[in-house]
């Protein structure tokens, strides 16, 4: 994934020059009018904890104008799908909604379960202790929770900032190859023809 997200940065970076934004924070979403929704959707994920952790990860790509995350098979599963039926997403335009929600149905069972993306004393804290790995007759994967937890905050973010939080799926199609596919053989001129698309789009919203 690493090869990936530097080669799609290495593009963006040329193309609309680099940014720098903050992550979101628990005095940002807390008050917002949004934050009973984010407390609904982490008790609903299965979290413990009194108030929702808000420390998601770095960005993976900051623009001057806009964000854009490289999701790949980690963020499709059915934990993603349950936040993703959000109300928040009704009227959402960052990214495909209705894709992403058929990835979350069709690719559950790609993702990864290897231990280090099943839990880490950070989720299970979180979400509570994990069920032993590709097990989820008990707690499941707390990683898998806490990543689509994070996913869902980063969306909340955009909404409020008004910042585009732009996501980029592996599995999206340009024309007949997947940006998995585009990106791993390292297809510059395609990927670019599609960069130019998503943020145009944006641009006349």
């Amino acid at each position: 994934m690493a090869k990936k997200e530097a080669f799609l940065s290495s593009i963006c970076y040329r193309m609309y020059g680099r940014g720098s934004h903050v992550k979101p924070s628990l005095v940002q979403i807390s008050n917002s009018h949004f934050f009973d929704e984010v407390c609904k959707v982490y008790k609903d994920l299965g979290g413990v904890l009194n108030v929702p952790p808000l420390n998601p990860g770095k960005w993976d790509i900051e623009l001057e104008n806009c964000i854009i995350e490289l999701d790949e098979e980690n963020h499709f599963n059915r934990y993603r799908l349950k936040t993703l039926e959000s109300p928040i997403y009704e009227s959402y335009t960052n990214f495909d909604v209705e894709n992403y929600r058929k990835y979350c149905k069709s690719y559950d069972k790609k993702c990864p379960i290897s231990q280090k993306r099943w839990s880490n004393p950070s989720s299970d804290k979180q979400f509570g202790e994990s069920g032993l790995n590709g097990d989820f007759k008990g707690n499941g994967p707390s990683r898998w929770k806490q990543r689509a937890f994070y996913d869902f905050i980063k969306d909340v973010y955009s909404i409020i900032t008004g910042i585009p939080v732009i996501r980029i799926s592996i599995y999206d199609q340009v024309k007949y190859s997947t940006i998995k596919q585009l990106l791993d053989n390292e297809d510059s001129i395609r990927i670019k023809e599609y960069l130019r698309y998503i943020i145009e789009m944006q641009d006349k919203k």
